[in-house]
């Protein structure tokens, strides 16, 4: 839900327009755990972009609230459809399937049966999730790793001669 609106949002848009090349958030699973993350790359230092992430979550449980029911059961139908939609690479399939095996959980039917469930979710069920486990838990169980480059990048423009 938070893919979409991150670029239309006040508090993160301005992220590419001063220096930001990379803004990306989705789902991040890992050992049968699963999170949320933001990757960003900008010029901006790190506590900045941390404090544009939490104003933008923030921000986000209002959207959430003030959706209509319409509208979140297109967007519930809109993730069902993005999620059950074949890989279209090779190497892309052999990846989910990977994942499985790597993870030892074997569910290489995932896709369908959290599209299942996702078809169940209410607007209070995302509601009642959010705010506790992302909203009131921000700082608790945020890891952030912030990397710089060791040389400045600089470009070096030379006039060609015909």
């Amino acid at each position: 839900m938070v893919r979409m609106p991150l670029w239309h949002l006040p508090q993160l848009n301005s992220i590419p327009e001063t220096g930001g090349y990379i803004v990306f958030s989705g789902p991040r699973r890992a050992n049968g755990i699963q999170g949320l993350r933001f990757i960003i790359q900008s010029e901006k230092p790190p506590h900045y972009l941390e404090s544009r992430v939490e104003a933008f979550l923030k921000t986000m449980e209002k959207c959430i609230e003030d959706m209509t029911e319409e509208a979140f059961q297109k967007h519930i139908q809109a993730l069902a459809i993005r999620r059950l939609d074949k890989p279209k690479k090779l190497s892309a399939e052999c990846a989910k399937y990977w994942g499985e095996i790597i993870s030892q959980q074997y569910n290489f039917d995932r896709d369908n049966i959290e599209v299942a469930y996702l078809k169940t979710l209410t607007k209070d069920d995302i509601i009642q999730f959010y705010k506790p486990s992302v909203i009131e838990n921000m700082t608790e169980f945020k890891r952030s790793l912030p990397l710089f480059p060791l040389v400045k990048p600089h470009i070096n423009f030379m006039a060609a001669k015909l």
